[in-house]
């Protein structure tokens, strides 16, 4: 299905397969290593985004029903992330924010500090994560009571308040999440 997108649709090419990592975790009973060996066996352009729906969806599954998810750990915020191979790093991160929120109980200072203490170059894209979090409209409503849904320039302003409430070194790495959950959305 994914091979049959139009050509110059990259977006949804990179959409499809991400949802085949969803997929693929749900269909594997969420066993990460397996799922993450079927997207090895993809097209090359396809493996990273069915990577970045793979970790999404153990992450997903960890905030929902973390009873049912292998690799996660309150004493150890940082797992799987911190003990996957070094390819799958960055995609592990990028989608590890809902987990630290959970367990920092909804404050992105906490979250950030575990970030900082990532290892292998784990830092930027764990704050990347926590960046996308803050142009989420439910996120925001979650950590500052604050309706965004149809005011996309509150949404910005209480972003920015989010991520400049951070250390200082963050910022950039907080930014550059929020604004590319906001162009994932158009």
């Amino acid at each position: 299905i994914c091979e049959n997108t139009p050509e110059g649709k990259p977006k949804l090419y990179a959409y499809c397969y991400h949802g085949v990592g969803h997929g693929l975790m749900m269909a594997l009973a969420y066993n990460l290593d397996r799922a993450l060996a079927v997207c090895n066996n993809l097209p090359q352009n396809a493996i990273q985004s069915c990577w970045q729906g793979t970790f999404m969806e153990n992450s997903n599954l960890a905030v929902d029903d973390s009873s049912k998810v292998r690799g996660f750990s309150s004493a150890d915020p940082l797992s799987p992330c911190n003990k996957v191979e070094d390819r799958y790093v960055w995609q592990c991160y990028i989608n590890h924010a809902g987990y630290l929120m959970m367990v920092t109980n909804l404050d992105f200072k906490k979250a950030t500090q575990i970030c900082l203490s990532s290892p292998n170059g784990g830092a930027k894209p764990c704050i990347q994560s926590i960046g996308l979090m803050t142009t989420n409209p439910i996120w925001q409503r979650s950590v500052k009571g604050v309706d965004t849904i149809n005011d996309s320039k509150r949404n910005v302003e209480v972003a920015w308040q989010i991520c400049s409430e951070l250390p200082k070194e963050t910022w950039q790495d907080c930014v550059i999440g929020a604004v590319g959950n906001i162009l994932n959305f158009d």
